[in-house]
């Protein structure tokens, strides 16, 4: 459940930066590396679909 949460985090994350701070905190600034790094996240541990599938399992609940 925490790899799910800290993805969906680091995406908004990513998001609110680029919405607060424009296109250019894309190419240069401390939040850039953040903003590049962030997708990685969610596919590094699997989409999160396929997590949420497999924590459904777990608790006895359906897939969908």
């Amino acid at each position: 459940m925490a790899a799910v949460l800290s993805g969906d985090l680091a995406e908004e994350l990513g998001r609110t930066c680029i919405d607060v701070l424009g296109p250019s905190a894309l190419l240069a600034g401390r939040h850039e590396a953040a903003i590049r790094v962030a997708p990685m996240y969610v596919i590094g541990g699997g989409t999160n679909d396929i997590q949420r599938g497999i924590i459904a399992r777990g608790l006895g609940l359906p897939r969908e």
